[in-house]
C-alpha cells in the first residue's frame, strides 16, 4: 500500500476513533518500516534494541490541563482569526496536518464550546449554554442527557472566558445567568 494511503487511513482512523483499526494500521507501517530498515541496513538492525521508549511532547492541544484560554489563543495565533468560521472537522483536519495531533474528548469538547461561544452569545442570557459553557471550559465534558453542577471554580472560570471570548458583550448577562451563577 502506498505510504501517504497509509496515512490517511489512520488519520482517519484516529479521527473516527476507531482505535483498534488505528493500532492494526500503525502495526502495518511499523512492519513495513522494519522490513525496509532490516533490507537496506543488515548490520545496523542486529545492533539495534527492540525495547524502545516513545517520548510524547505535551503542548496545549494534547494536554488535558490545558486552559481553554491557552487552546483559545493558539487557535487564534495558529489557525487563524476566523477558525470558528470552519467546521469541526476541518478544524481536526488543520491540526492534524499542521501539527500530528489529534484531540483529545476533553480538548475536542474545549474547541467545541469556544467555537459555538464565538459562533453565538446564547452564553450571555441563557442559564443553561451557561451551565453547559462552564463544564467544558473547566475541562468536565458537558453532557446534555442531565444537568450537572459545574464548579465555583469552574463558574468563575467561565465568567473570565466569556468577556475574553467576547468583549463586545461588555460582560453584560441576563438575569437569569445572574441568578444562576
Amino acid at each position: 500500500m502506498p505510504r501517504n494511503q497509509y496515512s490517511e487511513d489512520l488519520m482517519d482512523a484516529l479521527m473516527s476513533g476507531n482505535i483498534e483499526a488505528a493500532k492494526e494500521i500503525q502495526s502495518k507501517i511499523d512492519a513495513e518500516k522494519d522490513a525496509k530498515f532490516r533490507a537496506n541496513f543488515p548490520e545496523t538492525a542486529k545492533q539495534i534494541k527492540k525495547d524502545t521508549t516513545v517520548v510524547n511532547f505535551n503542548t496545549v492541544l494534547n494536554d488535558d490541563n490545558s486552559s481553554a484560554r491557552k487552546i483559545y489563543d493558539f487557535l487564534e495565533k495558529n489557525i487563524g482569526d476566523d477558525w470558528w468560521e470552519d467546521e469541526i472537522e476541518t478544524i481536526d483536519r488543520l491540526i492534524w496536518l499542521k501539527y500530528g495531533s489529534v484531540l483529545s474528548e476533553v480538548n475536542k469538547d474545549k474547541v467545541l464550546a469556544l467555537r459555538h461561544l464565538c459562533r453565538n452569545d446564547a452564553a450571555f442570557f441563557d442559564w443553561y449554554e451557561f451551565n453547559q459553557m462552564a463544564l467544558s471550559f473547566g475541562g468536565a465534558i458537558a453532557d446534555f442527557d442531565f444537568i450537572r453542577k459545574p464548579s465555583p471554580g469552574m463558574i468563575i472560570n467561565a465568567v473570565h472566558m466569556l468577556n475574553y471570548v467576547r468583549p463586545d458583550r461588555e460582560k453584560q448577562f441576563s438575569i437569569d445567568v445572574l441568578k444562576y451563577i
